[in-house]
């Protein structure tokens, strides 16, 4: 696990002071994280000044798992073999293919949404802080579900933000889980469309935040934005400060 350095620590109060600035912060319900320790760092910094707000930890919202490729470089000759072999795989719409030892994208979205589901049924408002990997899963699963519905998007609010922002997926299935649906959806032409790849390369910048509505009734998220600065001044850092 890693903690969070100085930097870090400053973009988790600042993020914070901005959910206070903007009057958010006295409604939120609940603030849930990934019990890894940087995002659960940043949700108690957010959590202090939301003075109604219950605190959660959630396993299902950690950040990706590589597997064999943890701790090494992006440059490495292996990281750069696997990861062709596996994003080729998921462009091609197979989004069980797993790096070794490591997660599917697939598990990624199954567990993110559930978390987020679960999140959801704390309150009207809910803050979640989890991982850029895991999020961007989240809003790619979205996007596949509402998709197969033939829609444009699918509302309590969760804004949730980067440890370092949240995402969530849309619609139903036999099984009961919004998942399922994205999963069933990911053929190789929806995978290639401008939408999802649009998802695939966005940035997402430290505690930068996504806004999630949910449909209760329907069990349907709707994303209103992706990996927003909150301040709209592009304070968001990445890990190079």
């Amino acid at each position: 696990d890693v903690f969070l350095n100085d930097a870090g620590r400053q973009q988790a109060k600042q993020v914070a002071e901005e959910l206070r600035r903007l009057g958010i912060a006295d409604h939120v319900d609940a603030v849930v994280s990934s019990d890894l320790a940087r995002a659960s760092e940043t949700a108690d910094a957010i959590a202090a000044v939301c003075p109604r707000a219950s605190r959660r930890t959630d396993a299902g919202l950690r950040e990706f798992n590589f597997g064999e490729l943890t701790g090494h470089l992006g440059s490495d000759a292996l990281v750069q073999a696997l990861r062709k072999e596996v994003y080729s795989a998921w462009k091609a719409g197979n989004l069980e293919k797993a790096f070794p030892h490591g997660e599917s994208s697939a598990a990624v979205m199954r567990r993110g949404l559930g978390a987020l589901q679960a999140a959801a049924a704390l309150g009207r408002t809910v803050v979640v802080v989890s991982h850029g990997g895991c999020i961007k899963w989240c809003a790619i699963g979205m996007e596949l579900a509402l998709g197969s519905r033939g829609g444009n998007s699918c509302g309590a609010s969760t804004p949730a933000t980067d440890a370092g922002s949240t995402g969530a997926a849309c619609g139903d299935s036999s099984d009961g889980t919004a998942a399922a649906v994205a999963l069933a959806a990911a053929t190789p032409q929806v995978m290639a469309g401008p939408r999802v790849q649009d998802l695939i390369h966005a940035p997402i910048r430290n505690c930068s935040c996504s806004t999630v509505l949910y449909d209760h009734a329907r069990g349907e998220f709707r994303a209103e934005r992706w990996f927003e600065d909150l301040g709209g001044k592009e304070k968001a850092l990445d890990d190079s400060g």
